[in-house]
């Protein structure tokens, strides 16, 4: 076992052999180095008389592999995770200028209609969008009738109550519901608002917010 050892460096304490440019301490390399140079003056110094336990001493050294492993893993999922970022990136940049469906009440009106959607939280016996303009004067009320839990889409066509054209302009959405014992139940509105600036994980939006992409119900094409 001696033969076997002499071979394996032996701890130099002097100062050109410790201020190694880039060496880290801490680093699992460094780490496994140190227990070998210590291991190696351990047998040296040893007591013929009781042995160090090599199987403890192989565990040991196995355990510092196993967190450089573990540690390279790490740094190469991270790697993975970057270029996938930066992929998606690319691939939502035509996302720019597109109109989202995003946790909204009010919308712009053009005169075409507009696309609106309400995320149940539960099945609901009775679904209604009431629809306000700029003055907060209800111009528009549409039963839905029964839904299951989950989103329900519905296209404004931009008309009052009597089927009359409504001007462009601003507009609100308000969703209610309630379920089949009467109690009330709260959607989640969404409106289609433009998307003015995207980022990593966040987009701007034309009314001056910051979402997380994750938010965006659905992209529009207009």
């Amino acid at each position: 076992m001696t033969g076997n050892l002499s071979s394996l460096r032996v701890y130099d304490g002097s100062p050109l052999a410790t201020a190694t440019a880039g060496n880290d301490p801490t680093s699992v390399k460094d780490l496994s180095q140190s227990f070998l140079h210590m291991l190696t003056v351990q047998l040296r110094n040893q007591d013929p008389m009781a042995p160090m336990d090599n199987a403890a001493m192989t565990a040991q050294l196995a355990q510092l592999n196993m967190v450089d492993g573990i540690n390279r893993l790490n740094t190469s999922m991270t790697a993975m995770m970057n270029q996938m970022k930066a992929a998606s990136l690319i691939g939502m940049s035509s996302a720019v200028g597109r109109m989202a469906l995003v946790p909204a009440d009010s919308y712009e009106f053009s005169g075409s209609p507009v696309r609106l959607a309400a995320a149940l939280p539960k099945s609901v016996a009775k679904l209604e969008l009431t629809v306000y303009d700029a003055s907060n004067r209800q111009v528009d009320q549409v039963d839905m009738g029964s839904h299951q839990a989950g989103t329900v889409d519905l296209v404004w066509d931009g008309k009052d109550g009597a089927g009359q054209p409504l001007p462009a302009g601003q507009y609100r959405a308000v969703w209610s519901a309630s379920d089949a014992d009467g109690r009330l139940v709260f959607p989640s509105a969404h409106a289609p608002v433009r998307v003015s600036a995207l980022g990593a994980e966040t987009v701007d939006l034309a009314d001056g917010r910051q979402l997380g992409i994750e938010q965006i119900l659905k992209w529009l094409d207009t």
